[in-house]
């Protein structure tokens, strides 16, 4: 899971822009480019692959929280994987893998109730 943004500094017109932040954008230097940022879940391969399949994306509005609707996505997946028969009980763990910026305390909290 990560968040990512779609810049779009030349959209004026555009609803529901907000500032996003980007590292080393000109002149390496940290900037706030308008854009909307997106919440994204891909499911990665467990061997020696760089296969991976983008699960699910959620555009996060000025008052989301990350970390919520992060944890909203994952309970919808992995509710989806259980229904379809590719989890259930006694198959391993599931791995969760998070970009740097989550708060992990608090999704490790959000998601306590999955496998």
């Amino acid at each position: 899971m990560d968040v990512s943004t779609w810049l779009r500094p030349d959209a004026k017109t555009s609803p529901d822009r907000l500032c996003c932040h980007v590292y080393g954008r000109g002149r390496s230097k940290d900037q706030f480019l308008p854009g909307w940022p997106y919440s994204f879940v891909a499911v990665l391969e467990s061997g020696r692959t760089s296969w991976c399949r983008l699960l699910d994306a959620v555009r996060l509005g000025p008052a989301d929280d990350a970390a919520a609707v992060t944890a909203a996505q994952l309970h919808d997946i992995v509710a989806q994987l259980i229904a379809t028969g590719h989890w259930s009980d006694g198959a391993p763990d599931l791995l969760i893998v998070a970009d740097a910026g989550y708060d992990l305390a608090r999704l490790a909290h959000l998601l306590a109730d999955l496998p």
